[in-house]
Parts: C-alpha cells; structure tokens; sequence
C-alpha cells in the first residue's frame, strides 16, 4: 500500500500485505498510524514516513524487529491484549516513545534513548540499556542497566538477574515491591 502525501491515515491490518519491490507499507508526511491485529503480516518493509506516526500491537502475539521491519514510527504502543516479543537489537531512539501495556519479552538487547514506560508484564531475559519507568510487572533475569536508575517507578519487580543505576538499580517513586 502506498500512501503518499500529508495524509494522516490509519490502517488497520489483520491479514497479509506483500511488496514486490521491499516495500509492504509506505506512509506519507502525514500523522499516520498503523494497527496491527492478531493474524497480520507483511512481505517487505513498513515505512512511517515524515509525519508522527504510531504503530501500535492490538491484539495477537508478534515477533518482529524495530528499526528493520518497521521503520520511522515515533511511538510504539502494545496494547493490554497483546504480547510482542522483541527479536534482535532494538533501539527506542532518541525523540521516540515506546509504551508497554500489554506482554512485552526481550530475549536481545533492547537500548532506550528516547522514552520507554511499563504499564504490562515484561520478561527479561536479555539486556535493557537506558532506564525506564515502571508500573506494571517486571521479570527480569538479564540485565539492565540506566543513568540514573535502571528502573523507577513502582510496580512489582522480580529480579534474579542484575539492575544497575548510576544512582540506583531500582527507585520507587509509586507504591511497588521488589522481590
């Protein structure tokens, strides 16, 4: 699909999209948004375009890497029915927003310069850079490490593997527990 121009166009997709030429998807400058539903998937490239674009997991479990797969989103929203599992080394780039209210695994590294917030369980495995905040329920036996905490907020966090801040692995600044 091609939507070139200052549109700002929603696309809703639970089935297949294919592009011959690499690209599935490609959005114009526009304030555009993607919705992905259980079922989806894409033969080539989902481009954002120039405009504040949004991709957002509703429902379904997915594997995919950002950045490679899909490209020039500014916010990134799993929903609270959906599970996404981060294949590769993900960047949340500075001036992006990534927004977990669903199911969220990382078994690679995902590396946060822009804004990273937890509403939904997130199982660690592998190793988080940047610090994030937290509300909902953090399994983590991987690593993560942030400037100047790993983790803030609150939330219930189990831990068996290692979170370092500059100033402090873990800050509570909601009601939480660590266990």
């Amino acid at each position: 699909g091609d939507a070139l121009g200052t549109f700002n166009n929603t696309l809703i997709n639970s089935g297949t999209i294919v592009g011959n030429n690499g690209t599935a998807v490609q959005f114009g400058a526009g304030s555009d948004k993607l919705v992905l539903n259980s079922g989806f998937a894409f033969t080539g490239v989902v481009e954002g375009g120039a405009g504040d674009n949004t991709l957002e997991f509703a429902s379904g479990d997915a594997s995919l890497d950002l950045g490679t797969e899909f490209v020039d989103f500014d916010v990134v929203q799993v929903d609270s029915g959906a599970t996404l599992s981060l294949g590769g080394a993900t960047t949340i780039a500075s001036g992006f927003t990534f927004d977990n209210q669903g199911t969220l695994a990382n078994t690679q590294t995902l590396t946060i310069d822009g804004v990273f917030t937890n509403s939904g369980p997130i199982d660690n495995t592998g190793t988080i850079v940047g610090g994030f905040a937290n509300t909902g329920t953090l399994g983590n036996s991987g690593l993560i490490t942030g400037n100047p905490y790993g983790v803030s907020g609150g939330g219930t966090i189990t831990n068996s593997g290692t979170i370092h801040g500059t100033v402090a692995g873990v800050d509570f600044t909601a009601p939480g527990m660590l266990t």
